[in-house]
């Protein structure tokens, strides 16, 4: 059982049961050059604990990297041991995260400046203060996204941690000639979950 972030290590093999413990407050943070779910299961379940965090960190060994283009025998730790970055499973991975809302609408439009936008629906118990948000663009550039991380929220009302940089439509449904009403409204999406794997930036130049 994880409790705590874990200091660095080489490798991890589960041959038995690995989970994170899901009363631990915060954020568990794990550390390793791989990790290899071999015979048994490693479990992550934040249902009761919607505030439980997970991020695996793969890093790689700058002195010694494995760049070799070859394919391993992962019945043999040698074999393993040859690898960076990796998470390798012929186990069971149970990754459960808590329910959430992952994208919903603007219910008014936000404007060049503005910290706070209105949304459709209530994410208060959805979404966290910290986490991270992305606004889509409404009109004609695709480039005008913007990413955000969550400041305060009440109800529908988020506050965000920089102004917003375009204007993002967030009006009612327009009616267009014949056709009817449709719904042009700026959708907003949650970017953060409880569970992260990812790679170390810091560490790149292995395979």
């Amino acid at each position: 059982m994880i409790s705590n972030t874990t200091a660095q290590v080489s490798t991890i093999v589960v041959d038995g049961t690995l989970f994170i413990n899901p009363d631990a407050t915060g954020h568990v943070k794990i550390y390793a050059r791989r990790i290899y779910v071999r015979n048994g299961v490693f479990h992550f379940n934040a249902t009761s604990n919607p505030n439980l965090k997970v991020s695996i960190h793969l890093y790689s060994d700058s002195e010694n990297p494995f760049t070799e283009a070859q394919s391993l025998n992962m019945s043999t730790n040698s074999d393993l041991n040859k690898m960076d970055k990796a998470f390798i499973v012929t186990g069971q991975l149970q990754f459960i995260g808590s329910p959430k809302l992952v994208w919903t609408h603007l219910a008014a439009s936000a404007s060049p400046g503005d910290y706070k936008i209105t949304l459709v629906d209530d994410v208060s118990r959805s979404w966290n203060v910290g986490d991270k948000i992305v606004i889509a663009p409404s009109g004609f550039n695709t480039s005008e996204f913007e990413f955000f991380a969550i400041t305060e929220i009440d109800g529908s009302q988020i506050w965000v941690d920089q102004p917003i940089q375009f204007f993002h439509f967030g009006n009612t449904s327009e009616s267009v000639n014949d056709i009817g009403s449709i719904d042009l409204r700026t959708e907003v999406a949650s970017l953060s979950s409880n569970a992260v794997i990812m790679g170390d930036l810091s560490t790149d130049d292995a395979c």
